[in-house]
């Protein structure tokens, strides 16, 4: 790409060049084109440097370098950041009312699951490893086993074979998994369709495989180690599918750029280290424009 000059380049999801450093973001400046574009849904404003790192893409060396730019906009204060952005950004918001129009509801619910006993045992274990590990350790060794301890809880929480990674049975092990169970055969009994989003992608595949059993309907997982093509061929089944149906997607690869309005439930099966993330996975069915 980068031995043709173009006449127009366009950056789609641009939020993914908000760090300059990336290899994406400098293979991407090697393409040389007369009109550069970037559109991103994600707000850009919350970030002085992801702000930069769009504005000069589009525009090298315009806005001066980073550092000067982060410094000159939190030196004029909000009012300055606001015009910039009025000017450059344009924005439809769910909270306009011409747009809340197009949207059906939106109902939220957070649903509190019971452990298993063997959850509960191997949730202490971790606890008090990382309790003897604190002790004895420090800085970013320490950081880093806090970290790690986080992460297996989460796994634990979600299923332990989620965090042994084990090729037993996974039924009547873990309170969350029974619970989805209840919520996907209600949203099957409807005749309805689910999203079901997860951090781990091993384990969204894993889960994939249970609800297929338990339900008898093919249910397929959507992750960033799967081909275009074939990622695509799922989107496109999911959204023309009639009747009862479900999707399991990992929360990194399908979070964003997906419009999957045939869904009329998402259920976020393990909560993300960012908020915004988990929004942006529930949109993938509340979508402007949706009938």
């Amino acid at each position: 790409l980068a031995a043709h000059e173009w006449a127009r380049m366009v950056l789609d999801e641009a939020q993914a060049i908000k760090n300059p450093a990336s290899d994406t973001a400098q293979q991407l400046r090697r393409i040389a084109a007369r009109t550069r574009l970037c559109l991103t849904g994600t707000p850009i404003e919350n970030g002085l440097g992801d702000l930069w790192a769009i504005l000069d893409f589009t525009n090298p060396g315009l806005v001066g370098s980073r550092s000067s730019f982060i410094a000159q906009m939190r030196g004029t204060g909000e009012e300055a950041l606001r015009a910039l952005n009025g000017i450059l950004l344009f924005r439809r918001t769910k909270a306009e009312p011409e747009v809340a129009r197009e949207l059906p509801d939106k109902i939220d619910e957070l649903d509190y699951c019971t452990m298993t006993p063997e959850q509960i045992g191997l949730y202490q274990a971790v606890l008090d490893t990382l309790l003897t590990e604190a002790e004895s350790e420090t800085g970013e060794v320490r950081q880093g086993a806090i970290l790690a301890a986080i992460t297996a809880l989460k796994q634990i929480c979600n299923h332990p074979a989620a965090y042994r990674d084990d090729d037993t049975p996974l039924h009547g092990r873990s309170g969350k998994l029974a619970r989805l169970e209840e919520i996907v055969h209600s949203v099957f009994a409807a005749g309805e369709r689910v999203l079901v989003f997860t951090h781990f992608a091993s384990w969204g595949r894993r889960l994939a495989h249970h609800l297929t059993e338990v339900t008898g309907k093919p249910v397929e997982c959507y992750d960033g180690s799967l081909p275009r093509a074939q990622r695509d061929r799922m989107v496109d089944e999911f959204q023309q599918g009639e009747g009862a149906g479900a999707m399991v997607l990992s929360l990194k690869a399908g979070g964003t750029g997906l419009n999957l309005t045939a869904a009329n439930h998402v259920v976020l099966y393990d909560r993300w280290w960012n908020p915004a993330v988990e929004d942006q996975a529930r949109d993938r069915a509340w979508r402007i424009g949706q009938g």
